[in-house]
């Protein structure tokens, strides 16, 4: 059984220690408007023996007013009526334009929106897991 996915450690001043296997790449989206990835370099869990492993872990900081984005493959993945994946490009768009709301709720509600509005009424292929967290604690 193979697991994708990543670990996060967030302290209550923003830093983050994170490892990322399998998934696609993560965003933070920077109160200023500048997108940062935070790439998942590995493979997933279960997939290299012990031995090869690679344990090594990325640091980098959530800031007052950035948001933490995670996301499936089946955003990237998310084909509309003309069978076109959504893809990196479109999905950074959604992302840096929902994401400049205010309200993560509101955020939120655009991004699933704009998803949906993709799709159309082509067949949902797989998940489609959208997860944001605003750093609204510094």
């Amino acid at each position: 059984m193979f697991c994708a996915g990543y670990i996060m450690l967030i302290t209550t001043f923003g830093k983050i220690t994170y490892w990322g296997g399998g998934m696609p790449n993560a965003f933070i989206r920077r109160v200023s408007g500048h997108l940062d990835l935070l790439r998942s370099s590995h493979m997933p869990l279960g997939v290299l023996s012990a031995e090869e492993f690679e344990s090594d872990l990325q640091e980098t900081e959530l800031l007052a007013g950035d948001t933490l984005i995670i996301i499936s493959d089946g955003v990237l993945e998310l084909k509309n009526a003309s069978n076109e994946m959504l893809g990196s490009d479109r999905t950074q768009s959604v992302i840096q334009e929902s994401y400049s709301q205010v309200s993560l709720l509101n955020a939120q509600k655009t991004a699933e929106k704009r998803l949906a509005e993709y799709r159309g009424e082509t067949e949902q292929l797989d998940d489609i897991t959208l997860v944001a967290l605003r750093n609204t604690c510094l």
